[in-house]
C-alpha cells in the first residue's frame, strides 16, 4: 500500500483516525508496511474486537482472560462483523462462542455467576454431527443480550468445529489475540458458499433453505372456483438427477426414525413443497385465507426477492420451468413427547425461469440441431 505522505509526520491521532476507516483487508495490508503499521494494526483489531464483544460483558478485561484461559474462541456473526467491519459493526444481540468440552462446565458458571446471565436452554447435538466435533449447545440471555455457547468434542481447540459451519461466511473465528478466516476472499466480498448438510436447524433454530431446478408436474394453489386453498403444493421433477437424490437423503437422515418422506417418495421421481396459507379476518370478522404471492419473474435474471418482478401463482402451470425456493421442517408423529417425527418440504417461493411452451420450442430448435449434416453448418 503506497502512501502519498510520510506517516511519521502525522500524530498518532490522525493516523488512528484513518485506520478507522480501513477495512479489515485494507489494514491487513497496512500491517506488512513496517513494524510501526504492525503495531497501530494491532491496536485498531483490538479496540474492534472490544466494539463488538463489550456489549455482553460487564468487565471487558476478565472477558479477555476467560477467552484464553479457557480456549474460547468468537464465530458467527461477532466474527462477520469483524471480517467486514464497515458493513457489519453495529450492536448485535448474540454471541456465538466455541469452547472445548472440557472448559464447558467452567465456561457456563462464568456466565452464570460472573455476568449473572439466565441458561434457557441445554440441547445436544444430533449424533449425525458429532463426526464435525460439535457436541452440545447451550443457550444463555439476560434483559436484551443472548449468548450461545457451542461445545466442541476435543480436549484441546475449539478450531476443529469452525469447518462444519453451514455457510463459508461462517468460517470465521476471533480472539482478543487474533483472528482467523478460512475464506478471506469471498468473506471480504460479502459472499459465501452453502454447506447445508452440517446444519442442524433444530438446535440452531435457523432452517436450512434449498433451491432446486424443475419442471413443473402439479401446482394447487387454488380451488375450482378460484378461491384460495389452504393448503398450497407445488410438485416438479428436479432437472438434476443427482438433486432428487440428495434431496432423498437430507430428508431421510432428519427423520426419526429415518423413514422415506412424503415430500420425495422414493417410487417417484416427484419433489413436492407445501405451506399452510395463513387466515386472516376481514371487516366484517369473517375468515379469509390469503393466496400464495411469493412468485416472481426468473426469465431474465434470477436474484433475490425485490430484484425480481412479481407473478401470479395463476401463472404457473404444468412444464415450466421453475427455481423453487423451500425449506426442510419436521412435524411430530409421536404425540406429546416428542420422539418421532417426519420431514417434509415447506415452500418458501418461486421463480418462474421458462415457460413450458418455450420449453417446447427450445427442445424442438435443439433437435433440428442435432439432426443438421456438419457439413451444412458454416
Amino acid at each position: 500500500m503506497a502512501l502519498p505522505f510520510s506517516i511519521f509526520v502525522l500524530s498518532v491521532e490522525i493516523v488512528y483516525m484513518i485506520l478507522t476507516r480501513f477495512t479489515t483487508a485494507e489494514l491487513i495490508a497496512w500491517s506488512h508496511i513496517s513494524r510501526y503499521c504492525r503495531t497501530l494494526a494491532i491496536h485498531e483489531w483490538r479496540h474492534r474486537f472490544r466494539v463488538l464483544t463489550a456489549p455482553f460483558t460487564c468487565d471487558m478485561e476478565l472477558f479477555e482472560v476467560m477467552l484464553q484461559e479457557f480456549h474460547v474462541y468468537v464465530t458467527g456473526s461477532i466474527a462477520l462483523a469483524f471480517m467486514n467491519w464497515r458493513s457489519f459493526h453495529t450492536v448485535h444481540s448474540d454471541l456465538d462462542l466455541y469452547v472445548p468440552d472440557t472448559w464447558a462446565d467452567a465456561l457456563k458458571a462464568y456466565w452464570v455467576s460472573l455476568e449473572e446471565y439466565r441458561l434457557v436452554a441445554t440441547k445436544s447435538f444430533p449424533h449425525i454431527l458429532h463426526q464435525y466435533h460439535l457436541q452440545t449447545f447451550m443457550e444463555f440471555k439476560n434483559c436484551c443480550r443472548t449468548v450461545h455457547v457451542i461445545t466442541v468434542i476435543d480436549s484441546s481447540s475449539a478450531t476443529s468445529a469452525v469447518p462444519s459451519a453451514w455457510c463459508t461466511a461462517l468460517m470465521n473465528v476471533v480472539t482478543s489475540t487474533g483472528f482467523y478466516s478460512a475464506y478471506p476472499k469471498l468473506t471480504f466480498a460479502k459472499k459465501g458458499i452453502i454447506n447445508g448438510p452440517y446444519l442442524d436447524y433444530d438446535v440452531a433454530d435457523v432452517p436450512v433453505t434449498f433451491y432446486i431446478m424443475g419442471t413443473v408436474s402439479h401446482a394447487r394453489f387454488f380451488h375450482s372456483d378460484g378461491a384460495p386453498r389452504h393448503h398450497v403444493s407445488l410438485r416438479i421433477v428436479p432437472r438434476d438427477p443427482e438433486d432428487l437424490a440428495a434431496m432423498r437423503r437430507y430428508l431421510r437422515t432428519y427423520a426419526n426414525p429415518p423413514i422415506a418422506s412424503v415430500s420425495a417418495p422414493s417410487n417417484t421421481d416427484i419433489l413436492e413443497a407445501y405451506k399452510d396459507m395463513k387466515i386472516r379476518l376481514s371487516i366484517h370478522g369473517r375468515a379469509k385465507i390469503e393466496s400464495f404471492k411469493d412468485v416472481y419473474q426468473g426469465f431474465n435474471r434470477y436474484g433475490c426477492h425485490w430484484e425480481m418482478p412479481v407473478a401470479a401463482a395463476e401463472t404457473i402451470e404444468p412444464g415450466d420451468l421453475v427455481i423453487m425456493e423451500c425449506r426442510m421442517v419436521r412435524d411430530d408423529i409421536s404425540g406429546s413427547n416428542h420422539t418421532k417425527w417426519r420431514t417434509r418440504l415447506e415452500l418458501m417461493a418461486i421463480a418462474l425461469a421458462l415457460k413450458h411452451d418455450w420449453m417446447e420450442h427450445m427442445d424442438g430448435f435443439q433437435e433440428d440441431r442435432m439432426s443438421t449434416p456438419l457439413s451444412e453448418e458454416v
